[in-house]
C-alpha cells in the first residue's frame, strides 16, 4: 500500500488486516487517506466511521455517519452503526431516536419497531416498548406479531391480565398462522411437567388454538403432547382420538395413543 498508493485495492486490503488485528485507529487513517483520493467512493468514509466506532472515537464516527446520511439520506446501515455507538455510550434515547427516523420512512415495518422495542426493554423500559407496539397496532390492529409482543411485555410486567388480553387476540383469531402459533407454543412442552403456573397458561393457549383451527390435526396434536406432558393422560387421548376420527394414517397419533 506505500509502494503503490494509487492502487485502492492495496489499501483496501491494508485496512482490513488493521481492523483483524483490532488497530481501528491505524485502519481508520487508511480509510480516511483512501476517502481523500477517491471522494466519489462513500464505502471508504463508512469503513472510517465503522473503524471509528470500534475505536472509541465516537464523535468522529457519529460526525462521518451524519456527513454520509446528507449525501445519500437516511440509511438503515447508518442508523444501526449510530444506535451501537448511542448505547455503547448511555445514550438511550438517542439510540431510540435512530430507530424512530427508521421507523418514519416505513411506518409498517414491524422489525423495526420490534427494534425500538428491545431497545427499551433492554434498558428497563417495558413501559416505553409496549408503547411502541400499541403505536404499529394502531396502524396494523391485526399484527400478530405485535399483538405476542405487546402480550409478553405485560407480562414481564406482572399484568397477566392484559397479557391473556392480547394472547387471546392472536390465539383465538383463525385467520392469524397455524404455524407461527404453534412455534410459539413449542417451548411450553419443556416446562409444563414441572411448573403448573406455565401448566395452566399452556393448557388455555391450546383451548384457544383447537377452537380457532378444529379441522387441522396439527392443533390436536399438540394439544395432546400438552396434556401429555403435564401428567394428563386421559385428555391426551382424547385430543389424539379426535385427530384419528378425521385421519387414521398419522403414526406419531397411534404412536402417542
Amino acid at each position: 500500500a506505500t509502494l503503490s498508493p494509487e492502487n485502492p485495492w492495496y489499501g483496501i486490503a491494508y485496512g482490513n488486516a488493521l481492523a483483524m488485528t483490532k488497530n481501528f485507529d491505524s485502519a481508520a487513517g487508511v480509510f480516511r487517506r483512501l476517502a481523500a483520493s477517491y471522494p466519489l467512493e462513500d464505502r471508504y468514509l463508512y469503513n472510517e466511521a465503522v473503524m471509528l466506532g470500534d475505536a472509541k472515537d465516537y464523535p468522529r464516527s457519529l460526525a462521518l455517519f451524519d456527513t454520509l446520511e446528507n449525501r445519500l439520506g437516511i440509511n438503515e446501515e447508518f442508523a444501526f452503526q449510530k444506535q451501537r455507538i448511542y448505547l455503547q455510550t448511555g445514550q438511550v434515547d438517542s439510540a431510540a431516536a435512530e430507530i424512530g427516523r427508521l421507523i418514519a420512512t416505513d411506518t409498517l415495518n414491524t422489525r423495526y419497531y420490534a427494534l425500538l422495542a428491545q431497545v427499551y426493554a433492554d434498558n428497563d423500559r417495558p413501559a416505553e416498548a409496549i408503547r411502541v407496539y400499541k403505536s404499529l397496532l394502531d396502524r396494523d390492529p391485526d399484527n400478530a406479531r405485535a399483538l405476542v409482543a405487546t402480550g409478553l411485555f405485560y407480562k414481564k410486567m406482572g399484568n397477566d391480565s392484559a397479557y391473556r388480553r392480547y394472547m387471546h387476540r392472536v390465539f383465538s383469531n383463525p385467520a392469524f398462522s397455524l404455524d407461527e402459533k404453534i412455534n410459539f407454543m413449542y417451548p411450553y412442552l419443556k416446562y409444563v411437567e414441572v411448573d403448573t403456573t406455565q401448566r395452566a397458561e399452556a393448557l388455555a393457549l391450546c383451548t384457544m388454538l383447537v377452537e380457532a383451527h378444529p379441522g387441522d390435526a396439527r392443533a390436536w396434536a399438540l394439544t395432546g403432547d400438552m396434556y401429555l406432558q403435564s401428567g394428563m393422560a386421559d385428555s391426551a387421548i382424547g385430543a389424539y382420538r379426535h385427530i384419528l376420527q378425521v385421519t387414521d394414517t398419522l403414526y406419531e397419533v397411534w404412536n402417542q395413543m
